[in-house]
């Protein structure tokens, strides 16, 4: 497979979809290595002789405050925009205004000191809320649009990802060495990296954006409905719709709920455990950075197993087996030396990889056409609910019984075996029936049926076939 076969650079659209994955590890990536080290690093310098900072917050709990107050908010507006989307011919508009926000709340970082400390904070929560809000928006509910099979939406979602792990790789790489030109002076580190960020956000943006397709309402509203209240009322509407005609959606959302939970808290709780154990922060580095690095062998897998025809609901269930062998062990090893660290972030990685990969493709098969922004919310909205709770459950285990290893074990394994129970009950054939009519609905689904071939539009840029507007009937 060459470069243009693999970026689908024939299909406008496609290629834009693919390419809003590099953006987004662009912007992960300045999360991961300048923003989050950068506030914890102004927090300590500003904090009080308490080691507070603020309403006596402690200047090292300066990123879990922007971490759960995002996480929350994306719980209340997540099926609030999807919905919002679905009503209205401005999805893309919504995404490009999220995309927008993002790379705004960057410019706080060229003037980063102790006395806006509070503005970067606040910079931090609005970033975490627009890129996920983008997400929403831009690349999950486009990607069954995208796919005209089950198996092109794996392979796509497969493909999306390994490009996410690999972009997030070379980003990482080149914030880390732009931030050494500046030598130990971190403030010039900080503004020399936020340039390069915004500077190939501008770039990616100006290629993604124009590329991607408008799209018209799926949905209308009903008589007395306002378009401000029916987000709300969404909120309800959606999850008794899943409860009356999706069933295994509804399933499908509380098992991602407790499988993203589990995953998101590994990289937490293991960074807590092997400063426990005294490793330096070279180290701990070392083996987060492992972790991403192998990570990408997660999308690669699930990719490589596709060929061979494994529903994707089975390689989730495997990946979760594997992901909880790695919870047991890590304890066990780790003390053992470095080498067992990074091994143990090596087999997170690739279990991490597999999960993003196959979660999202299964979500795609599991969603009913025409409402796929509306239950993107949802989706969003069960991966966040629950984010909070692995880590109060770890305090409070290790408050009770002085072990962190006891804390590890019931704050991950329970949600991961309660994943896997709740995975294994999902009926993919009652999912198949239960979604079926309202495939006519889904855009690509719908030019199959009505056989217009893509060489009929020569307007049709999304490369999958669309109608010229004299053929469409619809």
């Amino acid at each position: 497979m060459g470069c243009r076969e693999f970026w689908m650079v024939h299909s406008q659209e496609h290629f834009a979809w693919l390419l809003c994955y590099s953006w987004s590890a662009l912007i992960s990536a300045f999360s991961l290595s300048v923003t989050s080290p950068g506030t914890l690093e102004i927090a300590k310098a500003a904090q009080d002789k308490d080691g507070n900072i603020a309403f006596g917050l402690k200047w090292s709990n300066a990123i879990a405050t922007m971490a759960t107050v995002g996480s929350l908010t994306l719980v209340v507006l997540a099926p609030i925009l999807g919905s919002l989307a679905d009503y209205t011919h401005h999805r893309k508009l919504f995404g490009t205004i999220s995309v927008c926000l993002v790379v705004v709340c960057c410019i706080p970082w060229f003037f980063p000191s102790e006395e806006i400390l509070g503005v970067l904070i606040v910079a931090g929560i609005c970033s975490l809320v627009a890129y996920l809000s983008a997400y929403q928006f831009l690349r999950a509910p486009y990607l069954p649009e995208l796919a005209a099979t089950p198996e092109d939406v794996n392979r796509l979602s497969g493909r999306g990802y390994l490009i996410l792990f690999s972009s997030q790789v070379f980003f990482l790489g080149l914030l880390s060495v732009v931030g050494n030109l500046a030598g130990d002076d971190l403030f010039n580190a900080l503004r020399i990296q936020t340039g390069v960020v915004v500077f190939f956000s501008i770039i990616l943006l100006g290629v993604i954006i124009p590329r991607y397709g408008k799209r018209g309402p799926t949905s209308t509203l009903k008589p007395g409905e306002s378009l401000g209240l029916v987000g709300f009322k969404s909120v309800w509407t959606t999850y008794r719709d899943m409860r009356d005609n999706y069933t295994q959606l509804k399933r499908f959302t509380f098992f991602t709920a407790c499988a993203n939970a589990s995953f998101n808290a590994a990289p937490a709780l293991a960074t807590t455990f092997m400063v426990q154990l005294g490793s330096s922060p070279n180290e701990i580095t070392g083996s987060l950075g492992a972790a991403l690095v192998f990570g990408i062998l997660g999308p690669l897998l699930f990719t490589y197993l596709q060929k061979y025809k494994i529903h994707v609901r089975t390689i989730l269930l495997f990946d979760l087996l594997f992901y909880c062998i790695t919870i047991l062990i890590f304890p066990i090893i780790a003390p053992q030396g470095f080498a067992f660290i990074v091994v143990g972030g090596i087999m997170i990685g690739i279990s991490s990889g597999v999960w993003l990969s196959s979660g999202q493709a299964f979500f795609a098969i599991l969603v009913p056409g025409g409402q796929e922004a509306t239950f993107t919310g949802m989706y969003i909205f069960a991966n966040k609910i629950l984010d909070w709770l692995p880590p109060l459950l770890f305090v409070i285990i290790n408050q009770t019984t002085g072990s962190i290893t006891f804390a590890m074990y019931g704050s991950v394994l329970i949600f991961v075996v309660t994943a896997a129970i709740v995975l294994f009950s999902i009926d993919t054939g009652k999912a198949a029936l239960e979604v079926k009519e309202s495939m006519s609905k889904r855009r690509v689904v719908k030019q199959v049926e009505l056989g217009c071939l893509p060489e009929k539009n020569e307007n049709d840029r999304s490369g999958i076939g669309l109608p010229s507007p004299a053929m469409d009937t619809a």
